[in-house]
């Protein structure tokens, strides 16, 4: 069996305006896991590369990542009309609950960026497929 855990932290922007400036200036410290341009709206999904820790320290991370961006990233940043900070969670197997406290220095520093929180919950399969 195993016990609910907490992932990690993705963060999707969503801008009219190209996301190369905050993608570039985030450099090695983020992995790129999807980016995309539809109908001049560009989409980047990405994590930090190599940190593991609670959800407070990963959005230090995040926070000090959009504190350091150049004159044009910070631009890319403002203009983005959604930045989502996604907390993933797996649901495991056994029918315990998981708390992840967000401090309310991190609140206020994601309210200050403009960030939004989501938090989605991934399935663990339990037993195997139905045949």
């Amino acid at each position: 069996m195993q016990k609910p855990q907490f992932l990690n932290i993705d963060l999707d922007l969503e801008s009219t305006s190209d996301l190369s400036p905050v993608i570039e200036d985030f450099g090695d410290d983020v992995i790129l896991m999807h980016r995309e341009t539809v109908n001049g709206i560009s989409r980047a999904s990405l994590e930090l590369a190599g940190k593991q820790g609670s959800a407070d320290y990963l959005f230090a991370e995040y926070l000090r990542l959009v504190d350091s961006l150049s004159e044009s990233g910070r631009r890319a940043w403002d203009a983005c009309s959604s930045r989502v900070f996604d907390l993933g969670f797996e649901s495991g197997t056994e029918l315990n609950a998981i708390h992840e406290k967000l401090g309310p220095e991190t609140v206020q520093e994601l309210a200050r960026v403009e960030g939004s929180i989501v938090v989605t919950v991934y399935s663990s399969r339990i037993g195997s497929p139905e045949k």
